[in-house]
């Protein structure tokens, strides 16, 4: 992947993240799109739909929690509970994009 292209897919994932801590499952995508900077064009190269961005989201915040166990030593399990109660916006915006889609391959509306 170009590094253009990686950087894009990483503005979208961190202005996604901020967007749904800040308007929930329901923002639409535009607000994304202007958040990091890019066009709706970019967000849908990158990922099919919102549920496939949501997913990068989770899966971003999971690498952030790994990262931070990592070095944090005996302090572990306090930082790990704080970061999972964290990240359950992100979990509830996920799931509830997955429960809107009639089917698993529908494309989710704005």
């Amino acid at each position: 992947m170009r590094k253009d292209a990686i950087e894009n897919r990483k503005r979208l994932i961190l202005a996604a993240r901020h967007v749904l801590r800040e308007r929930g499952a329901d923002a639409p995508l535009e607000m994304i799109t202007e958040e990091a900077g890019l066009t709706r064009g970019t967000l849908y190269r990158n990922f099919r739909d919102r549920i496939e961005l949501y997913q990068a989201v989770l899966d971003h915040e999971v690498d952030l929690i790994k990262q931070e166990m990592r070095s944090a030593g005996d302090g572990s399990l306090f930082l790990v509970m704080r970061k999972l109660i964290d990240v359950s916006d992100i979990y509830l915006a996920y799931a509830s994009a997955v429960q809107n889609t009639a089917t698993p391959t529908e494309v989710c509306s704005p």
